[in-house]
């Protein structure tokens, strides 16, 4: 009998290996074996929801555990990957806390490498058996999708890819230039994807050039208003008084949303995802 077990172990191990092997050669990136201890059909873990009947999402799981809305929205997109791959059983308890926990361990990475493979074993059981879930992962195709589908600002966007404060508040001063003052309605650049991204490539770009030269031109040519579809450039010169301006918006943008988080327990930008 000790010798089948050794046999089957050693099975195991061989299959193991192979597996990330595999992985390595196909994804690119860094790869995050998620596996844990958890498997499918183990008892859930300690911070996982109690009951089926709790829906809360593994976005959801990260938003009470203190996650930004960059982590918090990533980690309801992967659930979203693995429901299409394995289907509505990843939407209990024990999966969504694995792809949660998957989320957290893998964005640093992500946000390094620009790309990651995420690999959690035995997510599922299946009829046939338990069901591994691998997905490839990129920043190039993930921010416009975060920005599209869940409606992420350009501050969450700076704040999720661990941005300086400079920086933030930077890019949300030439945001709300871009969006015009009292124009924001017409152009509605909050809802566009390219607008946001644009900007934010724009405002990476302004702070080095701040940080070398102590001033920066900023221009970004062909922003399209959402609603009238016209087409108009954001320029704009950078300097220290700027910079102060910036830096004194973003203090009040976070002390509102500081205090809204102490009054209602939860933060205050509400769900934008799908129910």
């Amino acid at each position: 009998m000790d010798t089948i077990w050794l046999g089957l172990a050693g099975a195991l191990v061989a299959a193991i290996v192979i597996a990330v092997v595999f992985s390595r050669r196909r994804g690119g990136g860094a790869v995050i074996d998620a596996g844990g201890a958890h498997r499918a059909g183990n008892s859930v873990s300690a911070t996982a929801p109690k009951s089926k009947d709790d829906l809360s999402s593994a976005g959801d799981l990260l938003r009470a555990e203190g996650a930004d809305a960059y982590l918090e929205f990533f980690a309801d997109w992967l659930e979203d990957r693995a429901s299409d791959a394995l289907g509505d059983d990843v939407a209990t308890p024990e999966p969504t806390r694995r792809i949660a926990n998957a989320a957290r361990e893998i964005l640093p990475a992500l946000l390094r490498d620009g790309r990651a493979t995420v690999v959690i074993p035995a997510l599922v059981a299946g009829a046939d058996g338990p069901k591994d879930f691998r997905h490839d992962v990129d920043i190039a195709t993930l921010d416009p999708v975060l920005v599209r589908e869940h409606f992420l600002d350009i501050r969450e966007l700076l704040y999720g890819h661990g941005e300086d404060q400079a920086t933030v508040a930077l890019g949300l001063w030439l945001m709300g230039q871009a969006e015009g003052e009292g124009e924001a309605e017409e152009r509605d650049l909050w809802t566009s994807p390219d607008a946001v991204l644009r900007v934010a490539d724009a405002t990476r770009a302004a702070i080095r050039e701040i940080n070398t030269q102590g001033r920066a031109e900023v221009v970004v040519r062909g922003l399209v208003c959402e609603q009238t579809k016209k087409p108009y450039d954001l320029v704009r010169t950078i300097d220290a008084a700027v910079m102060k301006e910036a830096r004194e918006g973003l203090a009040r943008t976070d002390d509102f949303i500081a205090d809204l988080r102490r009054k209602n327990g939860t933060p205050p930008e509400t769900r934008r995802t799908k129910a």
